[in-house]
């Protein structure tokens, strides 16, 4: 048997032939009447591959059976049976040649059981989708937690405890191999992936591009990532504002119908016919621009105004890194080509709140005090790490805004980001008609419009060049949204519980869900502020250029608290709970 990843040694094929020789059942030709064992053959391969960590350059991506023994005979083998490495690359070299030049996508999709197909389905994940292969994750799919959720409950409803780490970052072909053999009444305890915090921290370094490669005329053009978001909808109107001359480049990710789409809903805004959106997705190599599109904003923009992320609070980091990581690259990339100037939207989630009081640069180099971080936290970090060694090796002009929760308009509440963990919370509460008191949580919120202003105004501040700032929020308190779901819900009475009762009653409410990642994260709510005080106040270096700029951080009181509510109160599904399913 010859078997074919990428890279293997002819020590390998032998070793796998004599391995597989024993089973009667694994010798036969491909094409005849075992093609079917074949396909098995080849998920048992990946599926112990997987199992023992080998990555996916190392894993047999087809299989080509010999059915005969080697001997002596043949010229094959030596008299004292060791191979003859010469003649058995000469033997096998067309079926070598065969197999690279085989449709392996095509085979690929193919070769998943229908349960699994099925557990994807279920679970939400398009089976049919371009570039899903036995040997990709679904972190690489970009799966969100949700789907991710429900497929770990379906492999537990099957009698497979995995983590939802091993959902995320184990190779199809090994998650199809763990529930076919628990389907069968074979148990096979997952492997847990190996611990890739650590291969995280390890150094990159940007090239600088020679003065041939670089930008040399006046910048022209700004481009803003993640334009059509929630706070890409607040950005925009503001960089048309600030930039009164320039084009807006927008990177749209999608469908063309999509982009046109987005542009219909932009014909309010002043200086909407400077907008030229571009298809584009930063978790693709030139953020997904053709080779024309790319060069000429390289050629044109002097600001790019990076907010594109993937905001999950359930996924690990590894599911994050692609957009968030490695999608900041490119653009630092991007910038560093254009000479453009990097306005980068983090968050305080990359830095702890002693780190926060020193308001400066902290690059991260500890794996441990990565680990601690939620996965969100950890992208966000590292991505800082990148922009800081672009900065300081490079010369890249930047400046980082870090943020507590991003709200809405602070008047209205209206467009309110639906995905925000605390729009969720309420939402699950308003359904189950349960409140928790004592609650006098701080969410130092920032309403939308007010980021978006320091964003631009910072932008155009020498004073603010390669600097950080730690921004947080002045209200409202969770007792605040409580009292006014309370108030809000006459005539639906809510109960009230304490909050030792709280994890408790979360799955009590729920009972078998496929919001599990997220009623995990409800179960984990602080309802009082943390010991350290200082953490509800925007540090003083920040305050001082906020107060310089004219952009005091707002008050968001009772006003907003009400507003917010309502909103989510005329936005929840009529009929059943939007997590448990049941009949409101």
């Amino acid at each position: 048997m010859v078997v074919e990843p990428d890279i293997v040694s002819l020590s390998l094929v032998c070793f796998l032939f004599f391995l597989f020789l024993s089973f009667s059942h694994s010798c036969f030709l491909p094409g005849q009447e075992h093609a079917e064992e074949e396909g098995w053959l080849l998920k048992e391969l990946r599926f112990w591959c997987a199992h023992n960590h080998l990555e996916p350059q190392e894993t047999p991506q087809a299989v080509y059976v010999e059915k005969l023994a080697w001997s002596e005979a043949e010229g094959l083998l030596t008299p004292t049976m060791k191979k003859k490495r010469s003649e058995l690359l000469q033997k096998y070299t067309i079926a070598l040649s065969e197999l690279y030049q085989s449709n392996l996508e095509k085979a690929d999709k193919t070769q998943f059981s229908d349960a699994f197909v099925s557990a994807l389905t279920r679970a939400g994940v398009n089976s049919n989708v371009s570039g899903m292969t036995p040997t990709v994750t679904l972190a690489e799919l970009g799966a969100n937690s949700l789907a991710v959720a429900k497929l770990v409950q379906l492999f537990r409803e099957s009698n497979v405890e995995i983590s939802v780490k091993s959902i995320y970052v184990q190779p199809l072909a090994y998650l199809d191999g763990i529930l076919l053999r628990a389907q069968t009444g074979e148990v096979v305890a997952p492997a847990e992936p190996l611990h890739s915090v650590p291969n995280l921290l390890g150094d990159y370094k940007f090239e600088t591009p020679t003065k041939e490669q670089q930008r040399t005329a006046t910048p022209s053009a700004v481009l803003i990532t993640g334009g059509t978001g929630f706070f890409g909808s607040y950005l925009i109107p503001k960089v048309l504002e600030a930039f009164p001359t320039q084009i807006v480049y927008v990177l749209v990710r999608g469908s063309p119908a999509r982009v046109a789409t987005w542009l219909r809903g932009t014909k309010t805004w002043q200086g909407c016919e400077r907008l030229w959106p571009i298809p584009g997705d930063v978790s693709l190599d030139r953020l997904g621009m053709s080779t024309e599109a790319y060069q000429g904003v390289c050629e044109s923009v002097g600001d790019v105004f990076h907010c594109a992320a993937r905001v999950d609070i359930a996924a690990p980091v590894e599911a994050l890194l692609e957009t968030n990581v490695e999608g900041t690259k490119r653009v630092i990339e991007l910038c560093l080509l254009a000479r453009a100037k990097l306005h980068y939207f983090s968050s305080l989630s990359a830095v702890s709140s002693q780190q926060q009081e020193q308001e400066s640069w902290h690059v991260i180099t500890d794996a441990n005090e990565l680990g601690r971080k939620t996965g969100y936290g950890a992208s966000k970090a590292l991505a800082e790490r990148l922009v800081h060694t672009a900065m300081v090796e490079n010369g890249l002009e930047v400046r980082v805004i870090r943020t507590a929760t991003v709200c809405g308009d602070s008047r209205t509440g209206a467009a309110w980001n639906t995905s925000d963990f605390i729009y969720l919370l309420l939402k699950f509460w308003a359904d189950a008609k349960v409140v928790v008191t004592p609650s006098s949580l701080p969410l130092r919120w920032l309403p939308a419009p007010y980021v978006a202003n320091v964003m631009v105004t910072l932008a155009h501040s020498p004073s603010a060049a390669n600097r950080c700032f730690d921004i947080v929020g002045n209200g409202p308190t969770l007792l605040q949204l409580r009292e006014q779901l309370i108030l809000q819900l006459q005539g639906s009475p809510c109960r009230v519980i304490e909050p030792s009762r709280w994890p408790e009653e979360v799955y009590r409410l729920t009972g078998k869900t496929n919001n599990k990642l997220l009623l995990d994260q409800f179960a984990k709510v602080k309802f009082f502020a943390d010991d350290d005080a200082n953490t509800d106040k925007t540090p003083p270096a920040t305050q001082a250029e906020l107060q310089r700029l004219n952009l005091p951080v707002p008050q968001v009181g009772e006003e907003f608290a009400a507003a917010c509510v309502a909103h989510v109160l005329d936005s929840r599904p009529r009929g059943h709970c939007f997590f448990c399913g049941q009949p409101l």
